[in-house]
């Protein structure tokens, strides 16, 4: 049975792919999934029908607006999934970053511990050669890449720790919590 203010399925077409809705599975009151392209689609139509004239037009309006309401919570409970993969995913990511970082800066420490050490050992035996102009370059471009590599590390490290969940927009109303000692009470009157 159809209602008065809402076409039959066969007259809809979904908006996204323009494939009929006369297969369209239905999900929650007015809201249908189309079968080609499984998305969610509002079946309340914007039109009123001539022979509904006395239907006051805010009615249908706001019948409409909350049939989106129902569809947008619908495909936000289907996206909250999909964001909480997408979010373990990024923050893995983010740490394989921040390891690889760590790894490079201990690996430039490294590379500037052999080429101070190799200046220093040519500087004692006074055999400076031109290769000790490339150490000292080396050392120099790896002494700054230490910092660099830190630097990423870091702000790689805040973006980790940081909650992906929005703060609350009212605090906690914890009043209808009780201690437990009610539900003593209650025990001991059983008995």
């Amino acid at each position: 049975m159809v209602d008065a203010g809402e076409p039959p399925l066969d007259a809809l077409t979904c908006p996204h792919c323009q494939s009929p809705l006369d297969d369209a599975t239905k999900v929650d009151g007015d809201i249908v999934e189309c079968q080609t392209c499984h998305q969610l689609v509002a079946t309340i139509s914007s039109e009123r029908p001539d022979n509904d004239a006395d239907v006051d037009p805010s009615d249908h309006d706001a019948e409409r607006a909350a049939a989106e309401r129902r569809l947008q919570i619908k495909q936000s409970e289907e996206l909250s999934g999909l964001r909480i993969r997408n979010l373990s995913v990024a923050k893995r990511a983010a740490i394989r970053q921040r390891s690889y970082f760590i790894v490079g800066a201990w690996a430039c420490l490294v590379v500037v511990g052999q080429c101070v050490s190799s200046i220093a050992s040519h500087v004692i035996t006074s055999q400076l050669a031109l290769l000790d102009g490339v150490y000292t370059l080396l050392g120099m471009v790896c002494f700054w890449s230490i910092f660099y590599f830190l630097r990423q590390a870091l702000r790689l490290r805040t973006e980790i720790e940081a909650s992906q969940l929005a703060e609350p927009l009212t605090p906690p109303d914890f009043s209808t919590l009780s201690d437990g000692s009610q539900m003593a009470k209650n025990l001991e009157e059983v008995e």
